[in-house]
């Protein structure tokens, strides 16, 4: 079950270390005062993302109304300044600006800036992908779970410092970029929705991050309220949420009927498809299983638990359903459609809730979808060399996806392999277990399903980030890393 880690909830912070976390949350919030030249200030770095081949966003973010100009350069001494382009910062978007530089030469180095007045904000910089011809190796990270809004902090974010130092190409944010709803104030409406993405961007390790290479950012619950389904959340909350999330992320627009999926190749290597699990997401099943602990579980396992042979009536008849969506009927068609005509070698699936059949608590996570789930187990295996990214879980694993079956175990072949890691800032799994269910109770439940899922890996006590290196030759590595740059679980693919 891997090594012992550190459990998320008794990881505590002493009087020193707390001044000196403070002191890492970057600059002082918004309308804190004119400086002596009345200039705007650049408060939360720059950002760059969504970056292809031909295309690249870029982000910064001042403290008052003011224009603001962006330059995009060949080098990091802007001696040759390729484009320039002023744009408006002012109240109605929380005084960010984002910028859509296109026309770029592949796989090239890019640096920007952005200008104030007389002020100048930091430089970041991006590659393009390569050709979609060219056969380049790449690197790549994936986090997720990043709450900033706890005091004293419950770290200074270092899985990201980890992550920069393994110099990737690029990385995805992969939901949950901040938590609306567990430290009051909670959020409720935009300006408080703001506020906490200005709390999370301060630390200092995401904007250094997020200053090295591009980011490619999904939504997950917590960007508006914990565990929503669509229809559980009144339109004024989604669309402030969503809102919040475009003002402070460098992405392109949220599309009716898709959200914020995107697909994007690099070179001839790879391909990537994100999915939004929550802008179509409906009804959960928790209410008609009366939040039974295990309910797909076999009657011999939850007997092992203490639990009736079978989950109250009209559970599985819920779970199972036909029409129950997490990714909306326009969503998956085009999912389908890009999977199926993908000529890249390896389709990366970027997954914001575990594919995994973990059994325990599964009313957030595909598993409580089961038909839709199943759909995208038999597309997985029509199609070559998929490999599924995700986050949410507060817990690190490598996990073989199983084609369908008759029963609830996962006994039919492996068509893919997920690959899970997290949090970077956020209670872990088994600090998460531990308070509900108590120490001897969750080592058991722990090590019983493991037993029944048999992962390659499994780590639940860890903050960690995820990597992965694919190399010319076809070869995948996957890295699962603790904050230190550990490694804590490890494989590597050879395409068929």
């Amino acid at each position: 079950m891997g090594r012992p880690g550190r459990n998320a909830s008794t990881r505590k912070l002493g009087p020193a270390s707390y001044l000196m976390m403070l002191a890492l949350l970057g600059p002082a919030p918004a309308g804190c005062g004119d400086d002596e030249n009345n200039q705007a200030r650049f408060t939360l770095g720059v950002a760059s993302g969504d970056v292809t081949d031909t295309v690249a966003f870029t982000w910064t973010r001042v403290d008052r109304a003011t224009d603001v100009e962006a330059e995009l350069a060949s080098d990091r001494s802007f001696d040759t300044v390729l484009r320039t382009r002023t744009l408006a910062a002012t109240p109605a978007n929380d005084f960010t600006v984002q910028t859509r530089f296109e026309d770029l030469s592949a796989d090239t180095r890019y640096y920007y800036r952005y200008r104030a007045g007389e002020r100048t904000s930091e430089i970041g910089t991006f590659r393009t992908a390569p050709a979609p011809s060219q056969s380049a190796a790449v690197r790549f990270g994936w986090v997720s779970d990043t709450d900033g809004s706890f005091s004293p902090p419950i770290n200074g974010f270092e899985a990201l410092d980890a992550l920069r130092a393994d110099d990737p190409h690029f990385w995805f944010y992969l939901g949950d970029t901040v938590y609306m709803d567990t430290t009051p104030p909670i959020a409720t409406d935009l300006p408080g929705m703001r506020a906490k993405y200005r709390e999370t961007r301060g630390y200092v390790a995401l904007r250094n991050l997020m200053a090295a290479g591009p980011t490619w950012a999904l939504w997950d619950d917590h960007e508006v309220s914990n565990d929503y389904a669509r229809d559980e959340v009144d339109d004024d909350l989604f669309a402030a949420g969503r809102e919040a999330f475009q003002e402070y992320m460098p992405i392109g627009p949220w599309q009716d009927g898709s959200g914020f999926y995107r697909t994007f190749r690099w070179g001839a290597l790879a391909e990537f498809f994100l999915l939004d699990e929550r802008s179509f997401r409906t009804e959960k099943a928790d209410a008609a299983c009366r939040s039974d602990l295990a309910p797909t579980l076999p009657p011999e396992s939850r007997s092992e638990f203490g639990l009736p042979a079978e989950p109250p009536s009209g559970c599985l008849e819920t779970i199972e359903a036909p029409g129950r969506s997490i990714l909306g009927e326009r969503q998956k068609t085009l999912f389908r459609e890009a999977l199926q005509n993908s000529a890249a070698v390896w389709k990366i699936v970027i997954n914001e809730v575990a594919l995994s059949q973990l059994y325990i608590q599964p009313y957030d996570r595909w598993e409580a979808w089961a038909v839709e789930r199943a759909e995208l187990l038999e597309l997985f295996a029509s199609v070559n060399n998929v490999v599924v990214l995700t986050g949410d879980l507060h817990a690190n694993g490598v996990l073989a996806l199983h084609a369908p079956s008759a029963g609830t175990m996962p006994a039919g072949p492996p068509v893919a392999t997920e690959f899970i890691a997290g949090p970077i800032a956020a209670p872990t799994l088994q600090a998460e277990l531990i308070n509900l269910l108590g120490t001897e109770i969750t080592d058991m439940l722990v090590d019983r399903i493991g037993e029944v899922i048999s992962p390659v890996c499994l780590d639940i006590d860890r903050y960690a980030y995820g990597l992965v290196e694919i190399q010319e030759t076809g070869e995948l590595t996957a890295t699962i890393k603790d904050d230190t740059g550990v490694e804590v679980c490890r494989q590597s693919l050879t395409p068929e």
